[in-house]
């Protein structure tokens, strides 16, 4: 590791994005007579000599592929083991590293850039970073990585963003004390940045909204929760479900329930602690939701959908429409399959529109119907896809079946 500018450069490989999975387990050893035996949180505070490790792991989104990294925490070994583990056939499966999940335009692989580039970035200034990226362009064949280089303008650009002041939150936590004289009025109900930033914004009528339509039993609306990206240094987390009582009368989204925003959280990680704070507070603003929800519908980010699961105690978890759709779709690309057969694919599942009536999909059956539906366009999959049709089969009932 003395040979890198930081240690989690050696993250950049060249497999794509990965859904870290634990946080980070600390062990502690101590080297005796040529053996390493592990020792207590205590015997290392008073071992000089001790080291200090952290295994962290991850699973990769797409593939059966897991990774795992050990490395030392306190500076004493400049070292670090990273092992990658595959949990399939090796046969069934396309290496073909896959765009991010994020990107709405073009096709290129995702290859996370070093830290240490974007390091050099922030201390170099946006100008003279462009520059260089420009030039690092020219001289493409002289990169040995992909990551050693900006992945693009944008990237820089976001990473050279003017320092925000504690003065911006300071403001905002003075209104929200200044809005607990006005309960009818309120919107700002949470505003803290320690330990972590978190704003979060709602009416009373918005959380009364989430209780009639997100909570009878007899007729419900899915209850979404989605992050959204590219928000400068921070990330904003929107609750949404469709109005039951309304229906758009724009003829291309006619008699569709429109979406409404109602709970809007600000904050700047996207950590599993974060996410628990954001749950805990909307279910104290509207307790209604810890027993009575009946659905909500998240990303696979496990971050965001295990405190969803662990409070929303009677509620079920399904994964948004889109998500489950780019999914798909991604799995269908790395088996190869055309656009032409994945567009049918996800107009059985989704429904299309027909002389300008929607057709009803798979997200459209019944509980009683959906089975038997499930079952037969498995077999017209496996049809259409041809020779990789029962791996992508055996995927969609492993994965996403029982989340739609």
């Amino acid at each position: 590791m003395r040979l890198m500018a930081s240690w989690k450069d050696v993250l950049s490989d060249d497999h794509g994005s990965w859904v870290q999975t634990t946080g980070g387990r600390t062990t502690h050893a101590l080297l005796e007579d040529g053996e390493c035996h592990l020792i207590t949180d205590e015997q290392y505070r008073h071992a000089p000599n001790a080291v200090s490790f952290k295994r962290v792991y991850w699973k990769h989104p797409t593939f059966p592929y897991r990774r795992n990294l050990l490395r030392c925490v306190d500076g004493r070994c400049q070292f670090a083991i990273m092992q990658y583990q595959y949990d399939g056939n090796p046969d069934d499966c396309d290496w073909g590293v896959p765009i991010h999940s994020n990107r709405k335009h073009g096709s290129r692989p995702y290859s996370r850039t070093m830290q240490s580039v974007k390091n050099n970035i922030k201390e170099s200034g946006r100008a003279a970073a462009l520059t260089t990226y420009q030039g690092n362009r020219k001289d493409i064949l002289r990169l040995g990585h992909p990551s050693s280089i900006a992945s693009g303008k944008k990237q820089i650009m976001n990473l050279n963003q003017p320092q925000q002041t504690g003065e911006n939150i300071a403001g905002v936590m003075e209104k929200c004390r200044e809005e607990l004289h006005f309960p009818e009025i309120r919107f700002i109900r949470i505003a803290m940045n320690s330990p972590r930033l978190l704003v979060f914004l709602a009416t009373k009528q918005q959380l009364a909204d989430l209780e009639i339509h997100c909570c009878n039993p007899d007729l419900f609306s899915v209850l979404g929760i989605d992050t959204t990206f590219n928000c400068g240094k921070f990330y904003v987390t929107v609750f949404t479900f469709r109005h039951l009582m309304l229906k758009s009368k724009y003829n291309r989204v006619r008699d569709i329930n429109p979406v409404m925003i109602r709970a809007i959280f600000i904050h700047g990680d996207r950590s599993k602690e974060t996410y628990t704070d954001m749950i805990l507070a909307l279910i104290a603003a509207c307790p209604a939701l810890e027993d009575r929800l009946n659905v909500f519908g998240t990303d696979s980010d496990e971050s965001l959908y295990g405190p969803c699961r662990e409070y929303f105690k009677r509620a079920e978890h399904l994964l948004c429409s889109l998500h489950v759709r780019d999914n798909i779709d991604r799995k269908l690309s790395s088996l190869g399959v055309p656009k032409r057969v994945r567009d049918e694919i996800a107009a059985d599942i989704d429904g299309k529109q027909v002389d300008g009536v929607k057709q009803g999909g798979l997200v459209d059956r019944l509980q009683d119907e959906y089975h038997d539906a499930v079952d037969r366009l498995c077999g017209v999959w496996s049809d259409l896809i041809g020779a990789k049709g029962p791996v992508f089969v055996q995927y969609f009932l492993a994965e996403k079946s029982d989340k739609i």
